[in-house]
């Protein structure tokens, strides 16, 4: 639940800033997009000056799902001259996680840390930090508690971070309030905008990311107690959802997809069964994330003995689970 002090303290910073930074970590996902969009439209409401950067952003996909005013983004390179005197990030448990924008963390007197991980360390000087499905689903509860109202593009963007998170209600994170949640959103951004981010999230793919699947699945290796994992050797950016479809496989309870990503080599994991944590294993390769969903990224030094040691890890895990 939201405090009534933290919402006091946030339009306090608000109110008392002049230009304001968004950023979420790195390989932004749908909730990391969708409540960073969300977030700039309460702010364009009351007028502030913000700007927002990503770093390895897919153009490609969110350019099309949630096209936004282009004059609000910064390149990384950008952000020193713009001059910001709050930065806010959403949906990151910790510094590390935003890849190369990490460093503006310690340039900031004033943070505001908005967020549902588990593991969040608290980084900021105000901590909006929740248990919730996604971090689209903070962002609505903040808006609910300050009786401010989303318009249509705010509402779409929400729904898409609360979509995403929660793999359309198919997550262990998925709670009863959620579809209420939903319910009041779409009241505002209307069905066709729902069925839309849907259909684009989950039911569109471009042929490169087929490809990239069907590398994926033809690496697919089953371990004891429903441990499926398996890998991508070619440079593999555009993965979103490609775990979740070796999660789909019949008696899985635990996917695990290790991928290049230019130099590094990020691990997903996803979880289907209530029971079973994967956060626990994604920290053992220094990554965090949810009980259902985590990840990890590696310096990319040797593939092919990476994804041998990732593998033998995920081994040694599944038959201690």
């Amino acid at each position: 639940m939201i405090q009534k002090q933290e919402i006091v303290e946030l339009v306090n910073v608000i109110s008392n800033s002049n230009k304001i930074l968004l950023l979420t970590h790195d390989f932004p996902d749908g909730d990391a997009v969708g409540s960073l969009y969300s977030f700039s439209g309460y702010l364009s409401s009351l007028g502030k000056d913000y700007r927002f950067c990503f770093s390895n952003f897919d153009e490609e996909l969110w350019n099309e799902l949630l096209p936004v005013n282009s004059k609000n983004r910064l390149k990384v390179e950008d952000i020193t001259a713009y001059g910001a005197d709050l930065l806010v990030v959403l949906d990151c448990s910790n510094p590390e996680r935003m890849g190369p924008l990490q460093g503006q963390v310690s340039l900031y007197k004033t943070v505001v840390n908005v967020d549902h991980h588990g593991d969040n360390n608290f980084f900021g000087a105000l901590n909006i930090v929740k248990e919730a499905a996604a971090t689209g689903e903070v962002v609505y509860n903040i808006y609910k508690e300050l009786g401010w109202q989303m318009d249509a593009v705010t509402a779409k963007a929400t729904m898409t971070a609360i979509l995403a998170d929660t793999g359309r209600f198919q997550y262990v994170n998925t709670h009863p309030e959620l579809f209420a949640i939903v319910a009041k959103i779409v009241d505002i951004c209307g069905m066709e905008e729902y069925f839309k981010i849907v259909q684009g999230l989950y039911e569109e793919v471009t042929l490169s990311k087929l490809q990239l699947l069907g590398k994926a699945i033809a690496n697919v290796e089953f371990f004891g107690n429903g441990v499926a994992f398996s890998y991508i050797e070619d440079n593999a950016t555009l993965t979103e959802g490609l775990i979740d479809q070796i999660r789909a496989i019949k008696g899985v309870k635990v996917a695990v997809l290790a991928r290049r990503v230019d130099n590094m080599v990020k691990i997903s994991f996803r979880s289907k069964d209530k029971t079973v944590s994967v956060r626990e294993l994604a920290g053992k390769f220094g990554g965090g994330g949810h009980p259902g969903a985590s990840g990890a990224t590696l310096p990319l030094t040797d593939l092919t003995k990476q994804i041998a040691e990732i593998r033998k890890i995920v081994k040694e895990y599944s038959e201690n689970f």
